[in-house]
């Protein structure tokens, strides 16, 4: 992500060589020291590796634009939609993303592209049939009604049938009224709100995303310190080429619709396509604000402080935030990350032998996924297991369940029962406590239960 922030630079075909090279060095900075970069890159998500495939893509057409040999041109867009099809197996929303930065970068600059049309419209082509696999997959159908039984602005309740006659009457049911009330307007108008949150000052330099998954307390998208530098460059940039503006522009608000389908917005990892954009246009404004400052009629020493005086405050920044990503966060987040997972599900693999059935009460569906590697099964025995929405409930002699504590008290066997440690009061109390599994952090998670029964 870093270098390939500096080499689209290097490719833009409006600016001089100089500058590019000052936007190269500033802009790998920014993504560098940024947090929504420093978190999703540290973390692993699949987007942040999507992003990355997009920018690539992104540089390798802006590459094709100046070439004049076919072979390089070639070159340069089947590596473009290589990489483009790489990015939407690798995190499916970004299908909404790379066609628009095809689409505009080709016409931004269609005085040079024009007469290679067809290379483009075949590559663009070739990118859309890349996907058939992908749509005709066993599990795609499943996928897609997952998506879209979450509560999103395509399910809203005032878009229903009965709520918008509603809404008609009450306006007086004329043609305006039926015009304004409808599905589609009230599913933009939402769409339109939601784009709208993740522009938030608050959103971008302070808080972030609230959800602990999505980024770390007390820290925007970018530092508070690069918010002049943002606005600098998003109004800077355009006096210098509207081509390249209105790519960032694009760019950034086709990464923010896949984001503002859900209600919970703003959302950083589903935009987080827009990372780049970020960066880009922070880098322009410090590159700008730096040579204004440059120009000025100052002493040298005045000068020069006043570059070092930021770089030390953009270093504090970053020292202070890698200290609270490194110690503060983990204990803040842990439950966010199924803290206590691993070693409750190497526990029960070292027990389990030891009673004829382990109830695991079924806090999460996903803790299965922690327990099948130990299971002891082999993937041969686990993949005949049935499964129930994607998940196996039954390994072996371990039943991960919502048990009725009735039929629990039938049972003419020891068993062991885990619970979350916020049920520790729900069992029986016959039930003898035996163990207690901590997480990560060091603190309690769960409970384990046994109980004997009368042969």
């Amino acid at each position: 992500m870093v270098f390939g922030g500096a080499v689209f630079w290097l490719g833009v075909p409006d600016l001089k060589t100089d500058l590019k090279r000052k936007l190269a060095l500033v802009t790998a900075a920014v993504i560098t020291v940024m947090p929504w970069s420093i978190h999703f890159s540290t973390v692993g998500f699949e987007g942040h590796l999507s992003s990355a495939f997009v920018l690539w893509s992104a540089v390798a057409l802006m590459w094709s634009v100046s070439r004049k040999h076919w072979q390089w041109r070639l070159a340069f867009v089947g590596l473009s939609v290589f990489l483009g099809t790489l990015s939407v197996y690798t995190y499916f929303s970004t299908r909404f993303v790379w066609p628009v930065i095809f689409v505009v970068l080709v016409a931004a600059w269609w005085t040079k592209t024009r007469q290679w049309w067809w290379l483009y419209g075949i590559g663009l082509f070739i990118w859309m049939f890349s996907l058939l696999p992908m749509v005709q997959a066993d599990f795609y159908a499943a996928s897609n009604q997952l998506r879209l039984s979450t509560e999103s602005i395509l399910t809203l309740p005032a878009a229903e049938p009965t709520a918008l006659n509603e809404l008609r009457l009450q306006s007086g049911n004329t043609f305006v009224s039926k015009a304004i009330y409808n599905r589609w307007t009230l599913t933009a108008l939402a769409g339109g709100k939601n784009v709208l949150q993740h522009f938030d000052p608050e959103y971008l330099f302070f808080q972030g995303d609230q959800k602990l998954r999505h980024g770390v307390p007390g820290y925007g998208l970018l530092y508070g310190l690069f918010a002049p530098f943002l606005v600098i460059g998003v109004l800077a940039i355009w006096r210098r080429s509207w081509r390249v503006g209105g790519l960032l522009i694009a760019w950034w608000l086709a990464a923010l619709v896949p984001a503002s389908v859900p209600l919970d917005t703003p959302h950083a990892l589903r935009s987080l396509n827009a990372v780049f954009v970020l960066a880009a246009f922070a880098g322009y404004g410090v590159v700008v604000a730096g040579q204004w400052w440059w120009e000025q009629s100052l002493p040298r020493w005045i000068r020069r402080l006043g570059l070092v005086m930021t770089l030390v405050l953009v270093a504090l920044c970053t020292i202070r935030f890698t200290v609270t990503r490194v110690v503060v966060y983990p204990q803040l987040s842990a439950t966010e990350w199924q803290a206590g997972y691993t070693p409750l599900a190497q526990y029960i693999s070292t027990h389990h032998e030891q009673y004829e059935t382990v109830f695991v009460n079924q806090f999460d569906d996903r803790f299965f996924l922690y327990y099948q590697p130990k299971s002891g099964l082999s993937w041969s025995e686990i993949q005949a297991i049935p499964s129930e929405g994607f998940a196996r409930q039954t390994l072996g002699n371990v039943e991960i369940t919502l048990l009725d504590f009735s039929e629990a008290e039938s049972e003419t066997m020891e068993f062991m029962y885990v619970v979350p440690v916020e049920k520790r009061e729900t069992t029986p109390e016959n039930w003898l406590e035996i163990d207690t599994i901590r997480d990560e952090t060091g603190k309690e998670r769960f409970v384990v239960f046994t109980s004997t029964r009368e042969e």
